[in-house]
């Protein structure tokens, strides 16, 4: 017997939407909106996290300037205790060089590495150059079929 891959790799559900598709163009370092990571309450397991063993934030950029060539495009996965990310950590960076889709993938055992306590994820993009303009929307996923 096989096993067929899924079709699905990304399941896109409005609930692990960071950022809207309608959010628009940036040109400045911005932060998406942050996602639970589904830190445990009771007391024997308390902080412990939840969340799948393998994520990935998954943007979909659908414009990308890089008309001087100069311009460059930063991806944080960022962490935090708190949804205020006063203590924020990177757990991971990429670059993005091109339209399309980015898969950023990291693991629960990086989450904790950067941060502990982490309870929140978020992405921020940090654009830099010329004339730097991205519009992209992004999504939180576990990652299905690797």
């Amino acid at each position: 017997m096989t096993i067929k891959a899924s079709a699905v790799r990304f399941p896109i559900d409005a609930e692990n939407i960071l950022r809207a598709e309608s959010a628009g163009a940036i040109t400045a370092a911005e932060a998406s909106g942050s996602k639970p990571l589904g830190a445990l309450s009771a007391y024997w397991n308390e902080g412990e996290l939840a969340s799948p063993l393998q994520l990935a934030v998954v943007l979909f950029v659908t414009a990308l300037d890089l008309t001087t060539a100069d311009e460059t495009y930063r991806v944080d996965v960022e962490v935090a205790s708190t949804e205020a990310f006063a203590d924020a950590e990177v757990v991971v960076s990429s670059e993005i060089k091109k339209v399309g889709q980015h898969v950023v993938a990291f693991t629960r055992e990086q989450i904790l590495d950067a941060l502990a306590t982490a309870a929140y994820v978020r992405v921020k993009i940090t654009p830099a150059g010329t004339t730097p303009s991205i519009d992209y929307w992004a999504i939180l996923s576990p990652l299905v079929d690797r």
